[in-house]
């Protein structure tokens, strides 16, 4: 995947702003298809990690979840930062 990432960052480099403005589409995109894919995964109530902190899953939002840590402290985390546990 490595060797992938670096032929996709040398193509990019290589556009002009045209080329640029016609692949964000498809990048923000595949992201969204990701985040949405993602949270059909998550339920109230499920142990997540995001970063360096771990919590509990308390609602489920249309971009963000929010959490509560183990020692009590209340995050709204976006979705695509969200990993099970």
């Amino acid at each position: 995947m490595k060797e992938t990432i670096e032929e996709i960052t040398g193509l990019i480099t290589s556009l002009d702003n045209d080329g640029l403005n016609k692949i964000i589409p498809i990048i923000k995109s595949h992201r969204n298809t990701l985040a949405s894919m993602k949270k059909t995964q998550l339920s109230v109530g499920d142990k997540v990690s995001f970063g360096e902190h771990k919590g509990v899953i308390d609602k489920i939002n249309r971009t963000r979840v929010a959490c509560t840590t183990d020692n009590g402290v209340g995050y709204n985390v976006p979705i695509t930062m969200i990993n099970m546990i």
